[in-house]
């Protein structure tokens, strides 16, 4: 009797361990999946906003009778990255790329590019 009672003791053990292991591969599982929706969530606000951004940048151009191809000769933007922040494709525009479209667009800041 007592040598069944130590063999479940010891079963109950491997199995708790077992346990353990498997919800620790778990949690890093999670964890890592959280960390990817993260990045992804990031990457999707990151592309709404260059979205907007160029729809605006083209509006204003518009408005002010400026044409992507005259606006590619004096950016060191090509007419085909225009065309894809026109389109809300361009990759990441940083800070002086944003600033830069502002002055192509002839206007002072983001607040008057981004004004609906």
């Amino acid at each position: 009797m007592r040598e069944v009672v130590k063999k479940q003791k010891r079963d109950g053990k491997q199995y708790a361990a077992q346990e353990a292991a498997w919800m620790k591969a778990l949690l890093q599982l999670l964890n890592a999946v959280q960390s990817r929706l993260e990045t992804h969530i990031c990457l999707l606000e990151q592309n709404a906003t260059a979205s907007r951004l160029g729809r605006q940048f083209c509006r204003r151009c518009q408005e002010r009778s400026l044409n992507l191809r005259q606006l590619s000769e004096c950016s060191y933007f090509t007419l085909s990255d225009l065309i894809r922040i026109e389109r809300g494709d361009y990759e990441m525009l940083d800070s002086l790329d944003i600033e830069h479209l502002i002055e192509l667009a002839g206007l002072n800041s983001l607040e008057e590019l981004m004004q609906d």
